[in-house]
Order: C-alpha cells, then structure tokens, then sequence
C-alpha cells in the first residue's frame, strides 16, 4: 500500500481505486475527492474533519433539492445562483467531475432556458453529487 503524499488527509492511503482511512474504504470513481484543502485549513484532528465534512454533505444535498424546486419553477437565474454558491464548497474537496458540471450548469442556465438541456444537466449533477456524497459520508 502507497501512502498518498500529495494530499489526502494523513491516514488516508490509496489502493487499486480505493481509498482507506482506518477501517474505512471509499472507492474512487467519477467524482475523485482530494481532502488536502481541508487537511491545510483544519489540521489532523479526525472530529473537527468529520464535523466539516458533515456540513459539506449538508450543503450539497440542501443545493441540490434547491435546484430541483427552482427547475420546476423554471427559475433559471436562481438555478444559476445556487450552481455558482456550491461550486467553491465541491472545489475545496477536489470533486473536479463534480464542479465541472455544476459550472455548465450555472452557465446554462444563465444562458438559455432550454428546460431539456437544464434538465440533463441537473440528472448528471445529481448522480456526481449523490456518489460524492456517498464517499463522504463514508469518512462521517
């Protein structure tokens, strides 16, 4: 096993696509979480992480229902708003898949209004953000 030395939190090692920290496995997959932003703000102390990293979770979830009311609203700028206030949060854990498709669609919706392309666009958000919340949640 080879210790990750450019960023995840210390404790965290890499294996195959996995990720261990203790007993706990995350396997990597399309949204690649890279904890060492945190790691620089907050130091090694395992509580104040998970308590960081459960208010992320929070945030993600609460912006994505978010989204979805201001879709059925057709609420383009709104949706264009919430896409740009989570986007720094998704950056700092490195969720780069993530964040790329959030920003298309903040753009998108600042745009156009093309409900069908808004739409797919917050389907990709969804799956990205439900597997990041996931490994995640794995660290909580």
């Amino acid at each position: 096993m080879n210790y990750i030395t450019d960023g995840l939190l210390t404790g965290f090692f890499l294996q195959g696509n996995n990720i261990n920290w203790g007993n706990k496995k995350i396997t990597t997959m399309s949204s690649y979480i890279n904890l060492s932003y945190i790691k620089e703000m907050l130091g090694d102390d395992p509580e104040v992480v998970k308590e960081f990293v459960s208010d992320i979770i929070m945030q993600i979830k609460e912006t994505e229902l978010l989204i979805h009311n201001f879709v059925e609203e057709k609420n383009f700028r709104a949706i264009s708003s919430a896409a740009h206030k989570i986007k720094s949060v998704v950056q700092m854990i490195g969720a780069d898949h993530l964040y790329q498709k959030i920003q298309e669609l903040e753009l998108t919706a600042k745009t156009s209004d093309n409900l069908e392309q808004i739409n797919a666009l917050c389907q990709s958000v969804d799956e990205l953000s439900h597997d990041c919340r996931e490994k995640l949640q794995n660290i909580v």
